[in-house]
């Protein structure tokens, strides 16, 4: 979800469903190849905001990226990514969400690792044929390979 209104000056903040979070190492691959890309001139985008969205999804298309995160009325579990120019803009960053979606940061734990794991097999379009090449690996670590393979390969 881009949150229009945030100063692109000082970066930017997407909004994610925490279901869709498997671990920083997702996150940290959509946004160095999104902010390398940006600034290499290569970007999906010349938004560096729609480029992580994009990469995050693991397709090279913003529409279908916007179209793939969705959000329901009401509350919900969200993960909030914040790629912001100055670590001290940490502060105004969660005051414009607090102030413009009614987000607040909390340490609450995120869903189960297996509704995680299970949310994005689906999202991903991870198949059981892929997850058995790594017998022996614990499925939700296969899982997050898999998914960092789809979002550096978005790229390509």
């Amino acid at each position: 979800m881009r949150l229009s209104g945030f100063p692109e000056s000082r970066g930017f903040v997407q909004l994610l469903p925490a279901g869709l979070f498997l671990s920083e190492r997702q996150v940290f691959c959509a946004l160095e190849r999104a902010i390398s890309a940006f600034a290499s001139g290569s970007g999906f985008s010349k938004k560096p905001a729609l480029d992580f969205l994009a990469r995050f999804c693991a397709t090279h298309r913003i529409s279908e990226a916007v179209s793939r995160i969705k959000f329901s009325s009401g509350a919900q579990e969200t993960v909030a990514v914040l790629c912001l120019v100055k670590p001290a803009d940490e502060k105004f960053a969660l005051a414009f969400l607090a102030k413009n979606f009614g987000f607040s940061a909390s340490d609450k734990a995120l869903p189960s690792e297996n509704a995680r794991v299970e949310s994005a097999k689906k999202f991903y379009s991870v198949s059981e044929r892929e997850l058995s090449s790594f017998s022996g690996m614990p499925e939700a670590r296969a899982v997050e390979l898999l998914v960092l393979e789809r979002i550096a390969m978005a790229g390509l």
